[in-house]
């Protein structure tokens, strides 16, 4: 598939996940976040604040826009799955993984990602191969590379990690 025909063919989730929050009737604002946090969300003023450092405040700025999606489509698996308990102030660990989990399969479906072609030619391809692949991935899907390795050992495509190439064990469908 060429490049214009994967352009043709992203995911509609991942090319506008600020129109699904807007879409919701919450707005996206810049304004203070806690020291540590890419973004939260205002429950009472029904608000994603995102920093206005926001691009200072990645380790690897020229990602910025794959960490925005991934970081919008995280808020937005909040207002999903937890606005009530946030708005009564709680806050777990758990409610991350649910969302980071959420976000996972919003933005890169497990069919999606099993159909694509870098993926679906991983059993093949070398130690050096893999990262190539893993790359162009995360630029069809537009999220950070680490959030397609995610998906894949979420989905049970592969195990281990691909950071450390001779310990992934891509898993044939």
């Amino acid at each position: 598939m060429t490049h214009l025909a994967l352009l043709c063919h992203v995911p509609a989730r991942s090319r506008s996940v600020a129109a699904d929050i807007r879409s919701k009737g919450w707005s996206i604002t810049q304004g203070l976040v806690l020291p540590g946090h890419l973004a939260q969300i205002d429950a009472w003023r029904k608000e994603v604040v995102i920093p206005k450092n926001f691009r200072e405040r990645l380790v690897c700025p020229s990602l910025e826009k794959e960490v925005a999606n991934w970081v919008l489509a995280h808020e937005l698996a909040h207002i999903h799955l937890h606005l009530e308990s946030i708005l009564q102030g709680h806050r777990t660990e758990a409610m991350e993984r649910a969302a980071a989990d959420w976000a996972l399969h919003y933005l890169v479906p497990a069919s999606q990602l099993r159909d694509h072609p870098d993926i679906r030619g991983m059993a093949s391809a070398t130690k050096s191969q893999r990262w190539a692949r893993m790359a162009r991935a995360a630029e069809y899907f537009q999220v950070p590379t680490a959030a397609v390795e995610s998906a894949m050992i979420r989905y049970g495509m592969a195990q281990g990690h691909v950071y450390l190439v001779s310990d992934f064990v891509y898993l044939a469908a």
